[in-house]
């Protein structure tokens, strides 16, 4: 069924996202901190539905992770644009999201089936981000300042590192095997 909860929700991210950069950008953060986190937790609701009821379809699966991808791109792009967050952690994460995007894309045109599961640490990884930019966004709107003295950056950062590199093993390693099947 392609309108199911999970697939609704999905699709509201989208909506949200777009908002979320409309009130970043005229620096409305209090509005843009709450579409963040109410797009952050329709991720964890549309998920955890789909997995208890059994409701995953292929529409989920492939704009879910790109519905998670745009709020996190606009969160970390628009925050280190208005100098909310530091440049080199938006790199990366940026970095990691497009080998795996572009990853996913060069398996696609080989023709190579892959397995797209999350893994734990990038779950984590997730976690982190989020919470990373809900921090940043909390200190822009509440004037807070950096309740966390830049740990919740560093781990950001460490974790996504961790999960780039995870990534492109996992990577290697599915090429390798696809190619000793071709042999």
């Amino acid at each position: 069924m392609i309108w199911n909860l999970p697939n609704i929700l999905t699709l509201s991210r989208f909506v949200i996202a777009a908002l979320f950069l409309y009130y970043a950008v005229h620096e409305d953060w209090r509005i843009a901190l709450w579409l963040f986190a109410s797009g952050a937790l329709t991720d964890m609701i549309d998920g955890t539905i789909a997995r208890l009821f059994k409701q995953k379809t292929a529409m989920w699966a492939l704009l879910d992770p790109m519905a998670d991808k745009i709020l996190m791109f606009s969160g970390f792009m628009i925050l280190a644009f208005k100098g909310g967050m530091p440049v080199w952690l938006t790199g990366l994460v940026v970095l990691r999201d497009l080998m795996i995007t572009f990853g996913i894309l060069f398996f696609y045109l080989r023709g190579t089936a892959i397995p797209y599961e999350p893994t734990w640490l990038s779950k984590v990884t997730t976690l982190s981000q989020i919470l990373t930019l809900s921090l940043a966004l909390a200190a822009l709107a509440y004037q807070t300042g950096d309740l966390v003295y830049g740990y919740d950056r560093l781990l950001a950062g460490v974790l996504t590192l961790m999960t780039l590199f995870q990534y492109l093993f996992r990577g290697l390693n599915i090429l390798k095997e696809s190619n000793a099947r071709l042999l």
